[in-house]
């Protein structure tokens, strides 16, 4: 009977599935639409978690609040604060703060440090997780008990995440199945003679459930473990992958914004496939079905680490062949058994060294750390269909996704893809230049003290355009908005020259040399053109002035019959210099001199080479106030784009047209 329950299901459950999600995109998609919103309003509120330093969840009102103030789980509190809306990326590819939290539901933050403490919560879950943080934050290593027993990687140090990402065992450092398996098989043990031993775990699960910071791969794995008991008691034909889909919809008509979240689309999607083709990883070595299991998800995980970190290492793999079993069956065990009894903490301490100093020097191997340019979510629904019907159907399925990956990754260097890109960058300037596949980076940013710009900006944005080296990297001048984060990207990235305007070197320049010349990298000053194969490259030069801005790299160069200049901080004086010096007329794109300040682009610099677009990068609400009201009203006749309005701004050419896009 359940057999023939099982094939009119698997005939019907497609075309179910199928219109479920159909009904929910017609009907959810309008959810997706966000209400600008800048206000001031008083919220009372009860801190529900922590997300990040300094970042509390208010429930009810689901509201990130941003402050200074020392507020614990559970306490209830007044504010005094602005409502905005969460910052949207402003950089093409990169990291969309606003969809990350509309993935966890929250629309809102509030800023504010007018807090006025209105007393605890009697929640009785709020007040166990405040009890268990409590204890921890007065333990050693509680970093890590924080990450395992809460979920929570607030303390976890930026490196050490930036290397459990590149050596792809970030999934053994969230709570997902993994760990819902350890649970159950302890209480299994210490429950094994009772009665009710299903019962109790499940109950034990949904309260573990509450008090850990709520993923959802933590939701997946309870809800699966607890479909497969009823499941196995009442024998139904429903399979466990069909079970899954049905659970994701589920999670997606409650929040249609869940697919913005890593740890859904890696739990989800891993799982499944996992459940679907189970029957391919099982082995009777133990080693054998590890490594099967270890290269199996490396294949799944392929295009949601590109659409993440832009690439990909093949060693990852061989990294989980040690780090799964040493992380499933020593370090979290060990982890609670220590939590339990704290005078075990150094056997703890022992462990999380071999794992972090492990980690951190695999993570320097990157010759085998492959780029992949990004590509939209259709690419990323193509490669898991084509994944899904040959390991379903072919015999010869590791040829064919080699072949896949192997298009994907040459590609970009065969396809011909023209465009100037002025990224947002802050209060600075980086320009890309990708023209007849020659990639140039025009400065690089800075901010003194951080690196921010260079991981989180320039890093990320060469790595999703695919680009695997830099054929030159020019600085305008030595000021740290222009070049700081130049000294750190040659240290992390392959450039094959790189050039510097006509002036003496500064400090920051000749920290630069060092790095040059201890990596062999070539490097030049005071040139006057660089011959590319299609076009040229002009630094229109005019004499030595007693100041960095003047001395800038002023470049200019046509392609196709478009003309670009790149002015650099040069200011008025050097403006008038150059028109005495060259022909500039008609002047399709202007990257407008230092930022708009009131020090550059004169009107009869303006009115003779009369800019079609006027490219301004700034930061916002920069203490500069720039650009200034004068330079817009100078520049009124073009057409002004500003990264402080409009994020990176790229221009994509062709010998018959141009397109401009901007990232807001």
């Amino acid at each position: 009977m359940f057999q023939e329950l099982e094939i009119q299901y698997t005939k019907k459950s497609k075309i179910i599935l199928l219109f479920s999600l159909i009904l929910i995109i017609l009907f959810r998609v309008n959810n997706l639409r966000i209400i600008n919103i800048n206000k001031k309003e008083k919220i009372t509120g009860t801190v529900n978690s922590l997300l990040n330093k300094n970042q509390y969840l208010l429930k009810p009102n689901n509201i990130l609040l941003m402050t200074d103030n020392n507020l614990k789980i559970g306490d209830i509190v007044k504010v005094d604060c602005l409502l905005k809306n969460p910052s949207r990326q402003s950089n093409f590819y990169l990291f969309d703060y606003q969809k990350y939290l509309l993935s966890k539901n929250i629309k809102k933050i509030c800023y504010s440090n007018k807090i006025n403490k209105l007393g605890v919560t009697n929640n009785i879950y709020l007040l166990i997780k405040r009890n268990i943080k409590s204890k921890i934050e007065k333990r050693k290593n509680q970093e890590y008990y924080k990450l395992f027993l809460l979920g929570s990687k607030e303390d976890i140090k930026k490196d050490l995440k930036d290397s459990f990402n590149q050596n792809g065992i970030s999934h053994l450092f969230s709570i997902s199945g993994m760990h819902i398996t350890l649970i159950v098989l302890f209480l299994s043990t210490i429950l094994k003679k009772t009665k009710r031993k299903q019962l109790i775990i499940i109950i034990f699960l949904f309260i573990y459930l509450l008090i850990a910071n709520t993923s959802y791969s933590l939701i997946r794995s309870v809800i699966l473990y607890i479909f497969m008991v009823f499941k196995n008691k009442f024998s139904f034909p429903l399979k466990n992958y069909h079970f899954l889909l049905l659970l994701a919809l589920i999670i997606w008509l409650i929040n249609p914004y869940c697919f913005y979240d890593l740890s859904f689309v890696f739990s989800f999607v891993i799982t499944f496939f996992i459940l679907r083709f189970s029957n391919l990883l099982k082995s009777k070595n133990f080693i054998i079905s590890l490594f099967k299991l270890s290269v199996f998800c490396f294949l799944v995980s392929i295009p949601i680490s590109i659409r993440v970190n832009y690439s990909i290492n093949l060693l990852t793999p061989f990294f989980n062949m040690f780090f799964v079993p040493f992380v499933t069956y020593l370090f979290i065990p060990v982890l609670i058994i220590s939590f339990i009894f704290p005078f075990l903490d150094f056997i703890l301490t022992f462990l999380i060294n071999i794992l972090e100093k492990i980690s951190l020097f695999l993570n320097d191997i990157d010759n085998f750390t492959l780029i992949f340019k990004y590509e939209n979510i259709f690419i990323t629904i193509i490669y898991y269909v084509i994944f899904y019907f040959v390991f379903k159907n072919c015999k010869t399925r590791k040829f064919i996704i080699v072949l896949v990956l192997g298009i994907h990754y040459f590609y970009p260097s065969l396809i011909k893809n023209d465009f100037v890109e002025i990224l947002d960058v802050g209060q600075g300037d980086s320009i890309l230049i990708t023209l007849d596949n020659k990639h140039i980076l025009v400065d690089t940013g800075g901010l003194y003290g951080s690196d921010k710009i260079l991981n989180y900006v320039l890093l990320p944005s060469l790595k999703a355009r695919g680009i695997k080296k830099l054929d030159y990297l020019i600085l305008s001048h030595g000021d740290s908005d222009h070049m700081k984060e130049s000294i750190n990207l040659v240290k992390k990235f392959k450039v094959d020259k790189v050039i510097f305007n006509q002036d003496d070197f500064n400090f920051l320049e000749k920290e630069l040399v060092k790095v040059l010349n201890k990596k062999k990298i070539k490097y030049y000053k005071n040139l006057k053109k660089i011959n590319l194969s299609k076009y040229k490259l002009y630094f229109l030069n005019t004499k030595m002035y007693d100041n960095e801005n003047d001395n800038s790299n002023v470049i200019y160069f046509k392609y196709y019959n478009y003309k670009f200049l790149l002015m650099g901080d040069a200011s008025f004086y050097k403006e008038q210099d150059i028109l005495n010096k060259y022909n500039l007329k008609d002047i399709d794109f202007l990257k407008v001199g230092h930022h708009g300040s009131i020090t550059s682009s004169s009107q009869k610099f303006i009115d003779t080479i009369k800019p079609k677009y006027s490219l301004i990068s700034v930061g916002i609400n920069n203490k500069y106030n720039h650009p200034n009201k004068k330079v817009l009203d100078i520049l009124k006749d073009s057409k002004i784009y500003r990264t402080d309005k409009n994020g990176s701004i790229r221009i994509k050419l062709d010998k018959n047209s141009y397109k401009i896009s901007t990232c807001n």
